[in-house]
């Protein structure tokens, strides 16, 4: 997996937070879908109430006058479980990945080939000379 991270570019580092972000609402409101669908249908007589208050984030689904579901969370939990993850995904990322694809990395200037160490050479000698005259 640590070979993988240093592959990623930035497009595939947000396509995997929309996929946490997806999943997360699925986990998380997945159990009360079906019950708003009873509770909103053509026919249901039924609510949906969403509110904030001092426990946080509440979502109930009233349907036929009995409570078919319930949520609540508080605002910390919600935002940590928002950020947290694709944060610590970008820290990862970031940490692991390759310095600027190596493509934009500095070259060693210090290893030169034969050829190339006596073409600087010359070219030192004719400012040198160039200086001097």
């Amino acid at each position: 997996m640590a070979r993988s991270f240093r592959r990623w570019r930035p497009t595939q580092l947000l396509l995997a937070w929309v996929a946490y972000w997806l999943g997360l609402g699925v986990v998380t409101l997945g159990p009360a879908v079906p019950a708003i669908l009873r509770a909103t249908g053509s026919d249901a007589k039924g609510s949906l109430t969403a509110s904030y208050g001092d426990q946080g984030v509440s979502l109930t689904v009233t349907a036929d006058g009995a409570t078919a579901w319930s949520g609540t969370a508080s605002l910390t939990a919600i935002v940590l479980w928002v950020v947290g993850p694709p944060l610590l995904l970008w820290l990862v990322w970031f940490v692991r990945r390759r310095p600027r694809d190596e493509q934009l990395a500095a070259p060693n200037v210090n290893v030169l080939s034969e050829g190339e160490a006596q073409l600087l050479d010359v070219g030192r000698q004719r400012a040198r000379s160039e200086r001097s005259d």
